[in-house]
């Protein structure tokens, strides 16, 4: 489980990806030729420096979730 580690910890923040779904934050999944071309550190990495919110990502279920719609956004113009 990767999550945003260097924003402030808030404890009302979720830990897992189907918590921040139940939240109501936006999931979106990289396409896979980016996984495969790339890692997925790599992509946990990019999102740590570009997004300005939270998100959690897992790879096994290979999604990301992100608090700000525009994070999200930007993550899938990069890797969708």
């Amino acid at each position: 489980m990767s999550r945003s580690l260097y924003l402030p910890y808030k404890a009302s923040n979720p830990r897992t990806v189907r918590g921040a779904k139940r939240r109501g934050w936006t999931a979106v999944c990289p396409n896979r030729n980016y996984v495969e071309k790339t890692s997925w550190p790599g992509l946990c990495l990019w999102t740590e420096g570009s997004s300005a919110g939270y998100w959690v990502a897992s790879f096994s279920l290979r999604e990301f979730v992100f608090e700000k719609s525009s994070d999200a956004t930007a993550f899938m113009l990069k890797w969708g």
